[in-house]
């Protein structure tokens, strides 16, 4: 789906080959996907990333019919007057790879930039600090899968039902993962359970 988005936005930016290579574009993965404990049936967020002047109204009319247009897209749906604008998608392609060329950790990038972009851009930026603030990767991911699997075999792992969220549900784990570097992931998951059971 990235070679999708870098094909609208060659088309969008209407100018020699050369410069469009310049201002570049790119799809990047975040939540799950980012932290490594996706599971089976887990959506996978991302977030586009191009130049200033492709504005939102841009990617909300011409890129999602480009994408509706496509074969291999189905259920779409757009959301672009969200608190965090939105498109929900399935896409039955191959997955692409993406280049690491922008560093959305930069608070400079996000500076004077239009709130709901900076809130799109949060659940990367969230995730890459939650990676850099456990111990062990290894062992905070497995964990992280485990809780998700429990929440959602107990129909609790939704935000828009009024339950924790992918994110939420990863800070709780990182903390566990903090206070107990050195356990083992079925130690972090009793001790997930023992802390949290008390608060």
């Amino acid at each position: 789906m990235g070679s999708l988005f870098t094909e609208w936005l060659d088309e969008m930016c209407n100018v020699p080959e050369s410069i469009r290579r310049s201002v570049g574009g790119k799809l990047i993965p975040v939540g799950s996907q980012l932290l490594g404990a996706e599971v089976k049936g887990s959506d996978i967020d991302a977030v586009c990333v191009g130049p200033g002047f492709v504005q939102r109204h841009h990617f909300f009319s011409s890129f999602c019919r480009k994408l509706a247009a496509h074969e291999e897209v189905t259920d779409m749906l757009a959301f672009e007057k969200a608190h965090v604008p939105v498109m929900k998608l399935t896409y039955k392609g191959e997955k692409d790879s993406v280049p690491e060329a922008v560093d959305l950790m930069d608070d400079g990038l996000v500076r004077g930039l239009d709130p709901r972009c900076v809130r799109s851009l949060n659940g990367y930026r969230d995730s890459q600090q939650i990676l850099r603030c456990v111990p062990n990767k290894h062992l905070f991911r497995t964990t992280l899968r485990v809780i998700k699997v429990w929440a959602k075999k107990r129909q609790i792992y939704s935000n828009r039902l009024g339950f924790l969220g992918g994110i939420s549900w990863a800070i709780l784990v990182a903390r566990v993962c903090q206070l107990y570097p050195n356990a083992t992931v079925a130690a972090l998951v009793t001790h997930f359970f023992r802390l949290y059971s008390t608060w």
